[in-house]
Protein backbone atom coordinates (compact mmCIF):
# COMPACT_ATOMS: atom_id res chain seq x y z
CA UNK A 1 0.00 0.00 0.00
CA UNK A 2 2.91 2.42 1.24
CA UNK A 3 4.46 1.42 -2.12
CA UNK A 4 1.51 1.91 -4.41
CA UNK A 5 1.44 5.26 -2.75
CA UNK A 6 4.80 6.84 -3.09
CA UNK A 7 4.52 5.38 -7.16
CA UNK A 8 1.44 7.95 -7.30
CA UNK A 9 2.44 10.76 -5.70
CA UNK A 10 5.79 10.26 -7.74
CA UNK A 11 3.69 10.20 -10.94
CA UNK A 12 1.68 12.98 -9.92
CA UNK A 13 4.90 15.22 -9.26
CA UNK A 14 6.18 14.14 -12.41
CA UNK A 15 3.44 15.03 -14.66
CA UNK A 16 2.90 18.46 -12.85
CA UNK A 17 6.52 19.00 -13.57
CA UNK A 18 5.91 18.10 -17.39
CA UNK A 19 2.79 20.28 -17.04
CA UNK A 20 4.72 23.78 -15.69
CA UNK A 21 7.28 24.00 -18.69
CA UNK A 22 6.66 26.55 -20.22
CA UNK A 23 8.05 26.94 -24.04
CA UNK A 24 11.94 28.25 -24.04
CA UNK A 25 12.89 30.72 -26.58
CA UNK A 26 16.33 30.94 -27.62
CA UNK A 27 15.69 34.03 -29.99
CA UNK A 28 13.82 36.44 -29.84
CA UNK A 29 11.95 37.05 -33.85
CA UNK A 30 14.28 39.20 -36.12
CA UNK A 31 17.17 38.26 -34.61
CA UNK A 32 19.94 36.85 -36.68
CA UNK A 33 20.50 33.31 -36.20
CA UNK A 34 24.05 32.93 -37.41
CA UNK A 35 26.49 31.67 -35.24
CA UNK A 36 30.12 31.57 -34.90
CA UNK A 37 32.26 29.49 -32.75
CA UNK A 38 36.00 29.25 -32.20
CA UNK A 39 38.30 27.42 -29.82
CA UNK A 40 42.12 27.26 -29.20
CA UNK A 41 43.97 24.68 -26.77
CA UNK A 42 47.54 23.79 -26.06
CA UNK A 43 47.60 19.75 -25.05
CA UNK A 44 50.70 19.43 -23.46
CA UNK A 45 52.15 15.98 -23.83
CA UNK A 46 51.37 13.55 -20.50
CA UNK A 47 53.44 10.65 -19.90
CA UNK A 48 51.97 7.06 -19.37
CA UNK A 49 49.79 5.19 -20.20
CA UNK A 50 46.10 5.00 -20.42
CA UNK A 51 45.67 1.56 -19.91
CA UNK A 52 47.98 -1.34 -19.35
CA UNK A 53 48.90 -4.34 -21.42
CA UNK A 54 47.62 -7.84 -20.57
CA UNK A 55 46.91 -11.27 -22.07
CA UNK A 56 44.75 -13.46 -20.87
CA UNK A 57 41.13 -15.07 -22.50
CA UNK A 58 37.76 -13.46 -23.58
CA UNK A 59 35.39 -15.86 -25.13
CA UNK A 60 37.30 -18.34 -24.88
CA UNK A 61 39.86 -16.79 -27.44
CA UNK A 62 43.41 -15.72 -26.33
CA UNK A 63 43.64 -12.30 -26.17
CA UNK A 64 46.14 -9.63 -25.65
CA UNK A 65 45.42 -6.42 -24.93
CA UNK A 66 48.41 -3.81 -25.81
CA UNK A 67 49.24 -0.88 -23.34
CA UNK A 68 47.71 2.57 -25.43
CA UNK A 69 50.03 5.64 -24.39
CA UNK A 70 47.91 9.14 -22.80
CA UNK A 71 49.29 10.57 -26.54
CA UNK A 72 48.25 8.33 -28.83
CA UNK A 73 44.70 8.09 -27.59
CA UNK A 74 43.87 11.37 -26.58
CA UNK A 75 46.49 13.39 -29.19
CA UNK A 76 48.72 16.33 -27.66
CA UNK A 77 49.76 19.02 -29.37
CA UNK A 78 48.22 22.62 -30.31
CA UNK A 79 44.42 22.13 -31.35
CA UNK A 80 42.51 24.81 -33.66
CA UNK A 81 38.41 23.95 -33.97
CA UNK A 82 36.31 26.70 -36.05
CA UNK A 83 32.49 26.36 -36.79
CA UNK A 84 29.60 28.29 -38.66
CA UNK A 85 26.31 27.28 -38.58
CA UNK A 86 22.67 28.73 -39.02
Amino acid sequence: MVRRDRLLGSFVVILTLFAAVGRAHAQQPGESRWIIDFGLDLALPINGNVNSGAIGVLEDQATAVLPNPYGDVYGTGRHLRFGVGT
